[in-house]
């Protein structure tokens, strides 16, 4: 009980939205360049007078910055966005290597599965699913790159362990030659690694080359979508705008700019209509996506982030669903029937769909982070929608119930919390969510944690046992988890997962510690914690260090804005 309270809390102080103007997600112009030094000190102007207000996003700028303050130049200067790669392709071509991927000698420790519910492993910004083979799809991982399922989830398989560590936001495959494929690369939702353009595989994933859209720091995809009669046509949706291909990969035009251009979708049975949800607004083209055809439809006032989602069981319906830019709470749900021709409001409220609460009495949420919806492909009514929480309609979108709470909160179904994709697999009447946790799947009643076998966690910290084979780490969204004696993964705290460390001479004596510092503690050996023992009215920096006296262990130095021992 005492873990999932504090997965409780600790989720609840943290996620907030962001406001539509945040520094570290500018839209790429020109030949201006990002700078991390200008853009932290901007983050910091911003909202360091409201960092205790949920909803203002001081926590996401933390998080952003904890990830590049190590990875950028002296000037603050981001590097090339596919540097790594490049360093990567020079040194397994250097002379003298044995075998084409060395460290061989090494083998991953996990953790690579999880209860499920509200515990998880790793992020994931969407699926895709094989075009003939219902056991077989993928998952776009923040920050693990590619990885492939063909036993439906049993167990998986990376495809990009030859490329650098990567942040994948989408995936499509040819449906005339399943071994064509095309990658968006890049952190679309969390901004964590920014994009290097599209990667494309011509022999199922074993090898992976550039194509002709490549970027400079700064820009991420968030959707990649191939046509559905001719595969040579794919249109991406970045931070900075759409870009089109007809000819494979091999040139790219970028056919709309200045738009964040969070969703895109094919008109099912007429492909020349082709729409995408941007900044509180639907731009369509009715051109198959062509330069020159895109137009603005629909804008929803006091819009930011928008979702957008068709049915082959009505395609002249379109529905939109629109996140609050002034607290990324629920603004509305709306439905054009004439092809995005025009839209009226079919929900507003009073439920908020993107907060915390399963009754949705709450107000705000993080819809700049996660916002996603799906209408079934075979009965247009029923509509899902996914923030914190995920919502149902039977009604078209009139009136909605819960469908997944991030703890189970009021006996309603578990699923891990922040919805980054909704998709129902083709064929089935199977719903997919990726989020925070992983990869999981619902069968109207119920949700099914299909991440067994990924190794895809974002680490902040590790540290081991001197005396036993314990291994302690806290990770990124998904809490601190604990390698016991037996090989086996427990999750120990909520939150995010920060430093760590277990007592060098009693390995009883384990802690972890949350964002700015709060420092638990177990003393018994258990896997479930029961003391809190931050010093009284202090805070540190998001990863506060703290280390245990060699000598006395039992003293611990924590550093907060003071050292406290």
């Amino acid at each position: 009980m005492y873990r999932k309270l504090a997965l409780v809390f600790s989720a609840l102080v943290f996620f907030s939205g962001i406001l539509s103007a945040q520094p570290w997600k500018e839209k790429p112009s020109g030949s201006k360049k990002p700078n991390f030094h200008s853009m932290k000190a901007a983050g910091d102007a911003l909202l360091e007078p409201v960092k205790a207000q949920r909803g203002k996003g001081f926590k996401a700028l933390k998080r952003w910055e904890n990830y590049w303050e190590t990875r950028v130049n002296a000037n603050g200067d981001f590097p090339a966005a596919n540097q790594l790669q490049q360093s990567w392709n020079t040194y397994i071509k250097s002379p003298g290597l044995a075998a084409p991927v060395p460290g061989s000698s090494w083998s991953s420790m996990g953790p690579t599965s999880s209860d499920g519910g509200y515990a998880g492993i790793g992020r994931i910004n969407r699926v895709a699913f094989h075009p003939t083979n219902s056991s077989t799809y993928f998952a776009n991982t923040a920050g693990g790159g590619l990885w492939k399922t063909t036993n439906g989830g049993s167990s998986w398989t990376s495809l990009t362990d030859n490329l650098a560590s990567i942040g994948t936001s989408g995936l499509v495959i040819n449906p005339t030659n399943t071994d064509i494929m095309y990658l968006a690369t890049g952190d679309g939702d969390g901004y964590d690694t920014y994009s290097y353009g599209v990667l494309k595989t011509t022999d199922g994933g074993t090898n992976w080359s550039a194509t002709g859209l490549t970027f400079t720091p700064g820009w991420v995809i968030y959707k990649i979508v191939m046509h559905p009669n001719d595969p040579n046509t794919l249109l991406v949706g970045t931070n900075g705008g759409i870009f089109r291909t007809t000819d494979a990969g091999a040139t790219w035009t970028q056919v709309v700019t200045n738009i964040s251009a969070y969703d895109l979708e094919f008109k099912p049975g007429d492909p020349t209509y082709v729409y995408a949800g941007a900044d509180g607004s639907v731009y369509r083209s009715t051109s198959t996506g062509a330069s020159g055809t895109w137009t603005q439809v629909g804008v929803f006032t006091g819009g930011d982030r928008t979702a957008i989602a068709v049915s082959a069981n009505n395609p002249s319906l379109l529905g939109v669903l629109v996140s609050r830019a002034s607290d990324a709470g629920f603004l509305g749900y709306y439905t054009s029937i004439n092809s995005g021709t025009s839209f009226s409001v079919t929900y507003n409220g009073p439920s908020n769909l993107m907060g915390w609460e399963s009754d949705g009495s709450d107000s705000g949420g993080q819809g700049w982070y996660d916002l996603c919806m799906a209408i079934d492909p075979n009965n247009a009514n029923n509509i899902y929608v996914g923030g914190v929480n995920v919502w149902k309609s039977t009604d078209g979108g009139s009136t909605w119930t819960i469908a997944g709470h991030w703890y189970g909160q009021n006996g309603n179904p578990e699923i891990h919390a922040d919805h980054h994709d909704l998709s129902f697999q083709p064929g089935t009447n199977t719903l997919f969510s990726t989020n925070d946790g992983g990869i999981y799947s619902y069968n109207g009643s119920a949700w099914a944690d299909r991440t067994n076998g990924m190794a895809i966690s974002q680490m902040y910290r590790i540290s081991a046992s001197q005396t036993t084979t314990k291994v302690i780490s806290g990770l990124q969204d998904n809490g601190t988890k604990l390698l016991s004696t037996t090989g086996t993964w427990t999750d120990v705290n909520g939150g995010d997962g920060m430093e760590c460390g277990i007592d060098p001479s009693n390995a009883n004596y384990m802690y972890s510690t949350v964002y700015y510092g709060s420092l638990y503690r177990s003393t018994n050996g258990s896997p479930f914690w029961q003391d809190e023992i931050t010093p009284a009215n202090s805070s540190g920096a998001w990863v506060s260090p703290f280390v245990m006296d060699p000598v006395t262990p039992s003293t611990i130095y924590l550093g907060h804005k003071v050292l406290w021992k």
